[in-house]
């Protein structure tokens, strides 16, 4: 049996990891009339941008030389604060808005949209979310089925380096996975999440996607746990960056090189590691560390993830009994 404090950390450890799929993608729904608020801090730097063609190797703009399916054409950076409140309107039933505020600056010698890439730092909000979830089993593996939907708060730009987004609104389905093993030292638990996503029309179609998530988390002591993250994205739909064809130019400006958010065909893996930690009554607490180890058509970036997660939660659904 898992104790009240270890099983609030096992949610809270699900709950702020890097949102490679809606943050309410969760196994593991709370109680009834419960209710949570939760702020996430993320940190972008992005350098090299990931071409899915090494024809750009060796290709030489304003003092940047391509390597390989790699291209270094400045500095990006971005704050990202996102505010969340969950409410479970019945034990099975779970509800969560969230609204994005991001703080971006592009520096270098390549900007794409001069209104946005000129080494200054820029805010906008980013886009509101809704996900609602539905718990299908609790033991020994918790199933939820969830439903969400994206929508740009406004006509921000999606063209250019330090864009906050890409404009589109997105209605997702999916399901998570996950068990808990209390028995296994302090405790294991592993949590496994897939949405795919419908956009609206980018101009060159639709960008429909499917992200999935990986975290798994070990106790090294009540209510404290390091866990691992892998998160994977892939676009069906959208434009490489620089096309396969021979014939075509791949001179950066040639119009062969396309940088929008709107219309970029992005894939990635990426992964980390981050901790989980109580901090005082019903507060708990996050960081994690993420790094992309494959992508196409979008950064190469690292992310420093925190999250502060407050509210009274009976843990994991019922799967974990309490005292």
């Amino acid at each position: 049996m898992i104790t009240g404090v270890r099983a609030a950390a096992i949610a809270s450890a699900l709950a702020c990891a890097l949102a490679a799929v809606p943050a309410a993608a969760q196994a593991w729904l709370p109680g009834r009339g419960e209710a949570s608020l939760s702020i996430t801090y993320s940190y972008f730097d992005g350098n090299d941008h990931l071409f899915s063609t090494d024809r750009i190797d060796g290709v030489t703009t304003v003092g940047y030389t391509a390597e390989g399916t790699h291209w270094y054409l400045g500095d990006t950076q971005a704050h990202t604060w996102t505010s969340s409140a969950e409410y479970a309107w019945a034990d099975r039933w779970a509800t969560t808005v969230s609204l994005g505020f991001v703080n971006s600056r592009y520096v270098g010698n390549d900007p794409v949209n001069l209104d946005l890439d000129d080494g200054a730092w820029h805010t906008s909000l980013e886009d509101a979310r809704i996900v609602t979830r539905y718990a299908l089993a609790e033991e020994p593996f918790a199933v939820a089925a969830l439903l969400g939907l994206s929508i740009p708060t406004h006509d921000y730009a999606t063209s250019g380096h330090s864009a906050p987004g890409d404009g589109l609104a997105e209605l997702q389905a999916g399901a998570a996975l996950g068990r808990v093993w209390p028995d296994l030292g302090n405790g294991l638990f592993a949590s496994l999440a897939a949405t795919y996503g419908v956009t609206e029309d980018a101009g060159t179609g639709r960008l429909n996607r499917l992200r999935a998530e990986f975290t798994s988390g070990y106790f090294v002591f009540p209510g404290v746990d390091f866990r691992l993250i892998g998160t994977f994205l892939d676009t069906f739909g959208g434009e490489d960056w620089v096309s396969d064809d021979p014939t075509v130019p791949v001179e950066h400006g040639s119009g062969a090189v396309t940088l929008d958010a709107a219309g970029s065909a992005a894939r990635a893996i990426r992964l980390g590691g981050g901790v989980g930690f109580p901090i005082a009554g019903a507060l708990t607490g996050s960081a994690a560390i993420i790094t992309t180890v494959w992508g196409e058509n979008l950064d190469d970036a690292d992310f420093l993830v925190a999250g502060l997660t407050w509210g009274l939660r009976r843990g994991p659904s019922r799967a974990i009994d309490e005292p």
